[in-house]
């Protein structure tokens, strides 16, 4: 029984995260959903990241994650699927994959429509895509090769790149330790 668990910024006192999961078992019946969370502040990747990279490495290996969150409102963003470990990752291409990992994934596509046109992320698209990967599709069928993802050069991220003597050292020049 496959596995999709859904990480959004989308809140739970609407209709969006249940259409979403209604599109889901429609196309994937079979599928188990778990919610990691909807309750992270709107468009803070940073807050949905930590939540999300505490948690995915939990669930069996095969499994599907969706991440609707987007670091802004604007509509241009590209859905990429990622494979990484064994798991695979559904979501925009706006620096969200790069917080979560410690490097950038090898396997990855851009999400491409039947007229092969890179897609926006909605939860249509979302759905239909876990549903894809959930009833055995492959990843290389859903797109075009991504050379790249977006990198997200936030503090958090640069201070994983760091030693922990190079931190100390800082702190000292600083006089904060």
């Amino acid at each position: 029984m496959p596995v999709i668990t859904i990480t959004t910024d989308w809140g739970t006192k609407d209709y969006f995260v249940g259409a979403m999961k209604g599109d889901i078992l429609t196309a994937c019946p079979q599928a188990t959903l778990v919610d990691i969370t909807h309750d992270v502040k709107p468009f803070d990747l940073v807050q949905g990241a930590f939540i999300f990279k505490n948690s995915w490495s939990r669930f069996p290996k095969g499994t599907v994650h969706l991440i609707g969150m987007n670091s802004e409102t604007k509509e241009s963003l590209a859905l990429v699927a990622v494979s990484y470990n064994d798991h695979y990752f559904i979501g925009p291409d706006d620096g969200f994959f790069t917080l979560v990992f410690d490097e950038i994934p090898e396997e990855k596509y851009f999400i491409l429509d039947a007229k092969g046109n890179k897609v926006n992320p909605s939860s249509i698209v979302l759905a239909s895509s876990a549903a894809f990967l959930a009833n055995g599709g492959k990843i290389a069928d859903m797109g075009m090769k991504a050379e790249s993802l977006i990198q997200n050069l936030c503090f958090c991220l640069l201070l994983r790149r760091i030693r922990y003597a190079d931190i100390l050292f800082i702190l000292i020049l600083l006089e904060i330790w």
